[in-house]
């Protein structure tokens, strides 16, 4: 049992835990975005497509974080008949908020396949282009990762000697190794799944089981219950990792309660399709048949997992205090989620 004296400054920790995440949640988030626009050119539509997908794939490689495709689709929109020029390139940096915009070219024909990247450094308008013709027995992603590190960087192409070119000066091994067979053409690796990367809304349901941690001296009944829960959540535009959150609880025990709550999460940058974070929810707490409707707050850590593309799970730790006359009530749960990301 826990006493209303113990309880207050409990609830007064979580309170200065949730005002400190809102204030960090107010800081811009500095990042290198780099987007990269359909690949246009004479090349099937098939190959376009997965040279834009290396090259994406390339830039994340270098460190960049890239623009997700409905923002693309809304830069390109913005930049109209004017695409492909300085003024229409620097038109989708500012729609979509990226440093870089990337626009490949792919030629294709008997002698292979040439592709041609057309970079514009947003802030100064100024665009460069780089063009080689693709190795087929090496891997796409890594040839233009090797282009890009030379487009995608404040001082431009310059003078250094492309490291491709120095590549074909080497002499090639001796007659009796060369492979009698010429090898296929590998196949281009799907870029790799990133979680949060397909969308800022996520919507979902979850199933759990928690424990009442603490209730008034004149509470009855076990102390378990079974818990459910339905949640939105909406990143903020220009901060990748900050999300709203909108979440509406139920519980079933001893008695059955209702909650909802409003807050932010904060999401650390994530590792491939993993990634962790915390919450901070306000909301009210309304226990049925008692009369009892209280406010309601607390701390919510997480791991959430991209299974497929539009597709999350997530594990969470809800925690809830909700002070009152007679004592406060704090119950504590674990949550499984399974959420879809547009």
């Amino acid at each position: 049992m826990t006493s209303p004296s113990r309880a207050r400054p409990a609830a007064r920790r979580i309170a200065l835990a949730l005002a400190a995440l809102v204030t960090f949640a107010s800081f811009d988030a500095l990042a290198d975005k780099v987007a990269t626009l359909h690949a246009r050119g004479s090349a099937p539509l098939g190959e376009r497509t997965s040279i834009r997908a290396a090259t994406d794939g390339g830039a994340r490689g270098l460190g960049h974080e890239t623009v997700a495709e409905n923002e693309v689709l809304q830069g390109e929109g913005a930049a109209g008949d004017k695409i492909g020029t300085s003024e229409g390139l620097v038109a989708v940096g500012k729609t979509t908020g990226a440093d870089w915009v990337v626009e490949p070219h792919v030629q294709s024909s008997d002698a292979g396949t040439r592709v041609e990247l057309k970079v514009c450094q947003v802030s100064s308008g100024r665009v460069e282009t780089l063009a080689r013709d693709l190795d087929p027995k090496g891997d796409p992603l890594v040839q233009m990762r090797e282009m890009l590190a030379l487009l995608l960087r404040p001082q431009g192409v310059g003078d250094d000697p492309l490291p491709w070119d120095a590549k074909k000066t080497t002499p090639p091994p001796p007659p009796e190794v060369l492979p009698k067979d010429k090898p296929k053409p590998k196949e281009p690796a799907p870029p790799p799944l990133v979680w949060g990367e397909h969308g800022k809304i996520s919507v979902g349901a979850s199933a759990g089981y928690g424990s009442i941690a603490a209730r008034p001296d004149n509470a009855v009944g076990r102390r378990t219950f079974f818990t459910w829960s339905v949640a939105a959540n909406f990143a903020i535009p220009n901060k990748r990792w900050i999300e709203l959150a909108f979440r509406l609880h139920g519980a079933h025990g001893a008695g059955s309660a209702m909650m909802a709550d409003v807050g932010a999460r904060l999401i650390a940058p994530p590792s491939g399709r993993f990634a962790f974070g915390i919450g901070g929810a306000l909301g009210v707490f309304g226990a049925f048949g008692s009369g009892i409707v209280r406010p309601a707050f607390g701390l919510d850590p997480f791991v959430s997992l991209a299974i497929v593309r539009n597709v999350q799970a997530e594990l969470a730790w809800v925690n809830r205090l909700s002070p009152g006359e007679g004592g406060a009530i704090l119950h504590t749960s674990a949550h499984a989620s399974l959420l879809a990301r547009f």
